[in-house]
C-alpha cells in the first residue's frame, strides 16, 4: 500500500493516542502526581510488558483477531500494590 494512503489513518491514530496520553497525564497531575513520575510509571509499565513471557505475542494475536473493530489496541495496566489506588 502506498505511503500516501497510510498517512491519514496513521495521523488519526497518533492524534487519538496523543489526546489519551494528555488526558491521562492531566488526571495524574490532578491527583497530585508529578509529570516526571507519570513518565517513569509509563516506562516501567512498558518494561514490565516486555518482560512477561508471551504477553506481546498474546497482544498481537488479540490485535489481529479484532483488527476490523479498531486500528489500534488500548491496554490498561493497574498496580495492585496499593489498595487505595494511589500508585
Amino acid at each position: 500500500m502506498p505511503k500516501s494512503t497510510l498517512w491519514p489513518e496513521h495521523k488519526l491514530v497518533c492524534e487519538d493516542w496523543r489526546k489519551a496520553r494528555a488526558k491521562a497525564l492531566a488526571d495524574h497531575e490532578a491527583r497530585g502526581g508529578r509529570r516526571q513520575d507519570y513518565n517513569k510509571m509509563q516506562l516501567d509499565a512498558a518494561s514490565w510488558c516486555m518482560a512477561v513471557p508471551g504477553l506481546i505475542n498474546e497482544v498481537n494475536l488479540l490485535a489481529w483477531a479484532h483488527r476490523g473493530e479498531s486500528p489500534s489496541i488500548h491496554a490498561l495496566f493497574k498496580s495492585h500494590s496499593n489498595a487505595n489506588g494511589s500508585d
